[in-house]
C-alpha cells in the first residue's frame, strides 16, 4: 500500500514538472495567451484529481481490509503430545485477532482411539467438538489417550464460526499423528503411577472383602494384661525369695 502511494506522489510530481517545463518552453517559442495556460492548467488538475480519487479509493479499500482482518478469528484444531511425553491432548486455538463465536468441528475421518484401554471412543465425541466462544489467542485443551491406544491417526479438521459482525468463517487443516511414531517414556510418569496404584489398591481390597486373604490380627485385651501383671509379680515373688538369707 505505501508502494503505491509513493508511486502516485512520485508520478505526479513528474507530471507536474514535465508539464511545467512544457508550458514555459512552449510560451518561450510561441505566442501563447493567458487563456490557453488556463485551459492547460485546468486539464492538468483534472486529471491530477482523477488520480487523488483513485488513490483514496485505494486507501479506503486497505484501511477497511486491515480492520476487517483485525476482527477476523482464525481457529485450528489439532492433537499434540502434552507435558507427559506418550501421551495426546486435544487442542482448539485461536490464533486470529478477532474473538471467534459458535465454533463447530467436523472430523474427515473420525479419530477413534481407546478410554481407559476398554472402550473404543470417537473424538466427535469430545464436548470440545462445539465451543461457543473463544477469545483472541485463547486455547482449550483436553486429554486423550496414548499414542498406543489410538485406532486411527490421520484426520482433517473443518472449523466453522462466526465473527462479532456475523460473518461465517471455515478453517481446514490435516492432522497426521504418525509423525510422533517411536515417542517414548523414560521412566513412568506420576499420573500413571499414581494410577497404578490406585488399581492396585482396589485389587486388594476387592480380595480382603470376598474373605479369599485374611489378616493377621492381634487383640490385646484386659485378661492379656491380668495374666501379664500376673506373671510380673510372680516373677517379683521368686526373685525377693532368693535374696532372702537361708
Amino acid at each position: 500500500m505505501r508502494w503505491n502511494t509513493n508511486l502516485f506522489i512520485l508520478l505526479g510530481l513528474i507530471f507536474g514538472v514535465a508539464l511545467t517545463s512544457t508550458v514555459n518552453a512552449y510560451s518561450h517559442s510561441h505566442s501563447i495567451s493567458l487563456d490557453d495556460v488556463s485551459k492547460v492548467s485546468e486539464v492538468a488538475l483534472a486529471l491530477f484529481t482523477v488520480g487523488l480519487v483513485w488513490l483514496t479509493r485505494v486507501l479506503a479499500e486497505e484501511t477497511k481490509k486491515t480492520r476487517l482482518h483485525h476482527q477476523h478469528p482464525h481457529i485450528v484444531a489439532t492433537i499434540e503430545p502434552n507435558k507427559h511425553f506418550g501421551f495426546f491432548d486435544f487442542v482448539i486455538e485461536n490464533v486470529g485477532l478477532g474473538l471467534a463465536h459458535d465454533i463447530t468441528i467436523r472430523l474427515d475421518p473420525d479419530i477413534s482411539y481407546m478410554s481407559n484401554g476398554a472402550r473404543e471412543r470417537k473424538l466427535s465425541e469430545c464436548s470440545l467438538s462445539n465451543v461457543p466462544i473463544l477469545k483472541a489467542g485463547q486455547r482449550v485443551s483436553t486429554f486423550l489417550t496414548h499414542y498406543g491406544e489410538f485406532v486411527s491417526k490421520a484426520t482433517k479438521f473443518t472449523v466453522v464460526c462466526r465473527d462479532t459482525d456475523n460473518n461465517n468463517h471455515t478453517f481446514s487443516n490435516r492432522v497426521d499423528i504418525e509423525i510422533y511414531e517411536g515417542t517414548v517414556t523414560l521412566g513412568i510418569n506420576s499420573l500413571e503411577r499414581l494410577a497404578k496404584g490406585v488399581e492396585q489398591l482396589s485389587s486388594d481390597f476387592n480380595r480382603i472383602s470376598r474373605n479369599r486373604n485374611r489378616l493377621p490380627i492381634d487383640v490385646y485385651d484386659r485378661n492379656d494384661r491380668d495374666r501379664e501383671a500376673e506373671a510380673h509379680e510372680q516373677w517379683l515373688a521368686e526373685q525377693l525369695a532368693r535374696t532372702q538369707p537361708m
